[in-house]
C-alpha cells in the first residue's frame, strides 16, 4: 500500500473533519473507500500494458492511451475489493448493500471483468438498468459503488503514463489515458493554470480555463463560475450552453496542492446549489 499518499488523504481529511464536523458521515464513508482503493492498487502493481513509445504515439494521433486496450484486473482482488466496498456501504446505509449479487452480474459479463470495465468506460451499463429495480438502492448508488470498484485497477495502469501526458500535453476534454470525462478541476497554485481530474483513473492534464470542459463552449458570456460560501477555494464552473458545472478547487487561495478525490468528496454542498439551479455535472 501506497502509504504516504494513504497519509496524505488521512490528513486532508482530519482537515475537514475539524472545520466541518457535520461532514463526519461522507467523511467516514471516504476515508474508508480511499483506504481500500489504495490497498486494491498498491496490490496489484502491474505491468504496463502499452509501451512509453506507443503511449506517446498514440496521444500524437488523438487518441486516449487505452482505447481498444482491454484491462483484466486479478479476478480475486477484483472480486474482495467489491465485498470490502460492499461491507463499507453497508455500515454506512444501514442496510445490507447487495455487493455480492452486484458482482456476480459484473463477472458474468459476457466478455469478463475486461468487457465490463470497457463498458464503464463507455457508458454503456444498460444491462445494469434491470438490477437496479431490484434493490433499494438508487441507480447514482450503484454507479458510485462500481465505478469505486473499477478506479484502483486503472489508478494501477494510469499512473505510469502520467509522464507522458505531461510531457505531450492533452487538448481533449476527455481523459487521455482512460478516455472518461473529467470529474473535478484544480487551479495551481503557482501558475493558476487548469488541472482537470479523471476520477477513474486519477490522471490529470491541463486545460484551457475559459472554455466548458463538457460541451467544449469557449464563449465567456455563456460560462460562469460561483465559490463556496462554505470553503471559499472551492467553486462550481458551470456553463449556461450545455448546463453543466464541473468543481474546482482554486490552490492559490487554499495556499497548497490539493487532493481532488478528497476534495470532491468535502464539496456535496456545491452539487446541491449547482443542480438546484438546474446544471448536472458532466
Amino acid at each position: 500500500m501506497n502509504t504516504n499518499r494513504l497519509e496524505r488523504i488521512n490528513s486532508e481529511i482530519e482537515r475537514y473533519r475539524a472545520a466541518q464536523p457535520e461532514l463526519e458521515t461522507i467523511l467516514a464513508l471516504y476515508q474508508k473507500v480511499f483506504a481500500i482503493q489504495e490497498s486494491a492498487s498498491s496490490q496489484e502493481e502491474p505491468a504496463p500494458l502499452i509501451s512509453e513509445e506507443d503511449a506517446i504515439a498514440k496521444l500524437a494521433s488523438g487518441e486516449y492511451i487505452l482505447k481498444g486496450i482491454p484491462l483484466s484486473p486479478p479476478a480475486e482482488l477484483f472480486h474482495q475489493t467489491g465485498l470490502k466496498l460492499g461491507r463499507t456501504f453497508t455500515q454506512t446505509a444501514g442496510e445490507k448493500f447487495p455487493a455480492p449479487a452486484l458482482l456476480k452480474l459484473i463477472e458474468s459479463h459476457p466478455e469478463g471483468l475486461s468487457g465490463f470495465i470497457s463498458a464503464l468506460l463507455t457508458d454503456n451499463l444498460d444491462y445494469l438498468a434491470e438490477f437496479t429495480q431490484k434493490t433499494s438502492f438508487n441507480p447514482e448508488t450503484l454507479l458510485f459503488f462500481v465505478t469505486n470498484l473499477v478506479s484502483p485497477f486503472l489508478v494501477a495502469q494510469a499512473k505510469y503514463y502520467q509522464p507522458q501526458v505531461d510531457l505531450l500535453g492533452w487538448d481533449k476534454n476527455t481523459c487521455p489515458v482512460c478516455g472518461s470525462s473529467p470529474r473535478y478541476s484544480r487551479l495551481d497554485k503557482d501558475t493558476g493554470a487548469r488541472r482537470l481530474f479523471c476520477s477513474l483513473c486519477h490522471t490529470q492534464w491541463n486545460y484551457r480555463r475559459i472554455k466548458c470542459a463538457y460541451c467544449t463552449n469557449a464563449n465567456t458570456e455563456k460560462l460562469r463560475h460561483f465559490y463556496s460560501a462554505v470553503f471559499p477555494y472551492q467553486r462550481a464552473d458551470v456553463c449556461e450552453k450545455c448546463k453543466s458545472y464541473i468543481k474546482t478547487t482554486d490552490e492559490r487561495r487554499l495556499g497548497r496542492e490539493c487532493l481532488p478525490e478528497v476534495e470532491d468528496a468535502v464539496s456535496i454542498h456545491l452539487d446541491n446549489i449547482a443542480q438546484n439551479e438546474g446544471y448536472q455535472p458532466g
